[in-house]
């Protein structure tokens, strides 16, 4: 019952986690469809009309995450992207999510002064 509750409680986590994060973070279906978005990331993806990964990250770095991700493997820690709809390079990170699914954050290289 424990280990249930532990493995409960991380999905829990990670279900909440992109409200929580002020840089970008989504969830893309396997085909780049963003599903889900943290409250910052579904305005800034509304107001410029983003509505896949590939429109985001790019479609070879998207299909590189894909590959890794089905061999269990992660992105290199200095993989970068310039986003010109967000103004800004990002760090790239993934995790797996449920059916497939994938969980992309963006940490700001150099974040904007506004």
């Amino acid at each position: 019952a424990v280990k249930t509750r532990i493995q409960g409680y991380a999905t829990e986590l990670l279900a909440e986690f992109p409200n929580a994060k002020p840089d970008p973070v989504f969830r893309a279906a396997p085909d780049g469809r963003i599903i889900d978005a943290g409250l910052n990331t579904q305005s800034v993806l509304k107001k410029h009309a983003l509505t896949k990964a590939q429109e985001v990250i790019r479609g070879a770095l998207w299909e590189n995450i894909l590959a890794l991700q089905r061999k269990g493997k992660q992105l290199p820690r200095e993989t970068s992207v310039h986003i010109n709809s967000l103004q800004g390079s990002f760090l790239v990170a993934h995790a797996p999510s449920s059916v497939g699914s994938v969980n992309i954050y963006l940490t700001a290289i150099n974040p904007r002064v506004d």
